[in-house]
């Protein structure tokens, strides 16, 4: 069947569905790219360049079986694999991923809405998707609402709903307990004051954002008399109305957070969102699903979560490299490349020891764990991209390595086209 048919295909399935909703043409895009990879399977393209293969092999070659390292050159075609397809745990490269997923499936403009719905007797709602910069201006200003308007229905007896997802829901069940009493390994609730970094909301999220709400709320008038919980059903949300909303910085915003920041709460967060599911079991099994539909080798990924935290998250070079690629191609390749830190100028590479020729030409994502240390991006040269992803697992001190490898792909010239 030819691709022109596909495309007709495609169409059909789109002029089918009444609504052009974000969601329904994601579904139809999804079911188009599986019918393409069953009529043209995904096939890599090979030709190792030797000098290049050598020169990064010297830099690992004590502990090689540690290492897996694969470069595509501007045309996709893989240059250089060194245990590409071993599974490793790719610690933050994971976040790779998750903001690929996010920008695919939201779009670049996307915001988080946390929302200040009432009813005319007094009960009030808010809503929230988990905006990381909530903070206690937010919580001011829908203090002075609620307060304005129980003065306007001559109400001082007001219930406040917060809904939030069950606690079983809040970490990845793979994350350790000791990461969990940490602000990089914040509890990930709708409600958050501050992506849940200080130590109370650590501990206790929805109390302290219970007692925030209320000091708020208080310091504006102390003749109200307040019930604000999280047990608290309201009958039904469709008689209530949007008082106001506090929004997030757009997407493309956020997806800079977290790759460039390493920013683990908006990881999870957009990982959630682009689900449309807030169990961490499912949001994983649906970018999975997502994965699936891409061209990629496989198997390439095992996702446990969002942001690399948990190290039950399995990926290969040769798979991100790939993704690397993929995007590189996307409608929003400009805001993915964006995102990320770039050697010597921004986010967790700017002090990275890599050569000046390298400064401001490598955008990429690192990662860090105890025993694992990874490195994927995109080397910009005379001749194109190059993709490239580093991971090591069951080493230390490996960041003159990376720095070397690096170096090794920038100064080589023999296998460039051109």
């Amino acid at each position: 069947m030819k691709l022109s048919k596909f495309a007709g295909i495609f169409i059909l399935l789109i002029l089918a569905f009444p609504l052009f909703s974000k969601s329904s043409i994601n579904i139809v895009r999804d079911f188009y790219n599986v019918l393409y990879l069953v009529f043209f399977p995904f096939k890599e393209s090979r030709t190792i360049c030797s000098t290049l293969q050598d020169s990064i092999k010297g830099e690992v070659i004590n502990n090689i079986n540690h290492w897996s390292i694969t470069v595509l050159d501007e045309n996709g075609t893989i240059i250089s694999d060194i245990n590409g397809n071993v599974p490793r745990i790719p610690a933050s490269n994971q976040k790779l991923i998750t903001t690929a997923f996010a920008l695919d499936r939201l779009g670049p403009s996307f915001k988080l809405t946390t929302s200040l719905l009432a009813d005319n007797k007094g009960n009030y709602v808010i809503l929230g998707q988990g905006d990381p910069d909530l903070d206690l201006t937010s919580l001011l200003k829908f203090g002075k609402i609620i307060v304005s308007n129980s003065q306007e229905i001559k109400t001082n007896k007001l219930y406040i709903s917060l809904p939030e997802t069950p606690r079983s829901y809040w970490w990845p069940s793979t994350w350790t307990s000791a990461d969990r009493l940490n602000a990089y390994g914040a509890p990930i609730t709708k409600l958050a004051l501050s992506s849940n970094s200080s130590i109370y909301s650590i501990k206790s999220p929805l109390e302290n954002f219970i007692y925030s709400l209320r000091s708020q709320i208080n310091s504006i008038s102390d003749s109200l008399v307040l019930e604000i919980s999280s047990n608290l059903s309201p009958r039904s949300i469709n008689s209530y109305k949007l008082l106001s909303k506090s929004t997030s910085a757009p997407l493309y915003a956020l997806i800079g957070l977290a790759n460039s920041e390493s920013h683990n709460f908006t990881s999870e967060v957009l990982l959630r969102t682009a689900a449309r599911n807030w169990s961490p079991q499912v949001a994983s099994y649906r970018i999975k699903g997502w994965l699936n539909t891409l061209p990629l080798p496989s198997p390439g990924f095992l996702v446990a979560d969002g942001s690399g935290l948990s190290r039950s998250n399995y990926v290969t070079t040769n798979g991100i490299s790939h993704l690397l690629y993929n995007m590189s191609n996307h409608i929003y390749k400009e805001h993915y490349i964006s995102s990320l830190s770039i050697i010597g100028l921004r986010g967790t590479l700017k002090d990275f020891p890599a050569s000046n020729q390298l400064t401001g030409r490598f955008y990429g994502k690192t990662g860090t764990l105890t025993g694992v240390r990874s490195i994927s991006g995109y080397l910009k040269t005379e001749y194109g991209y190059k993709y490239i992803s580093v991971i090591s697992n069951g080493l230390s001190s490996v960041e003159y390595t990376l720095a070397n490898i690096l170096n090794s792909i920038n100064n080589n010239h023999y296998c460039s086209d051109g």
